[in-house]
């Protein structure tokens, strides 16, 4: 599904909505290749916290989780 956001100054994005299959696949390295840092921490961090809290069990849980979160921050304008 496709959206339309328009910004104040009158900048007109389509971006996509949902899940981000290159975040579930590929965990930090999407946003750190879009130059979203914070994103990459966000997701690089919780991976580390919930890796050493399971044993490295579920340190693929935040990729997950996040993965339909990150898609509705990345296309705010």
């Amino acid at each position: 599904m496709h959206v339309s956001l328009k910004s104040t100054n009158g900048v007109i994005k389509q971006s996509k909505v949902g899940f981000s299959w290159t975040v579930f696949f590929f965990a930090f390295f999407p946003p750190l290749f879009r130059c979203d840092i914070k994103w990459a921490a966000v997701i690089f961090v919780s991976a580390i916290l919930v890796g050493l809290a399971s044993g490295g069990v579920l340190a693929w849980l935040p990729s997950v989780v996040l993965a339909f979160i990150i898609t509705r921050q990345e296309d705010s304008i």
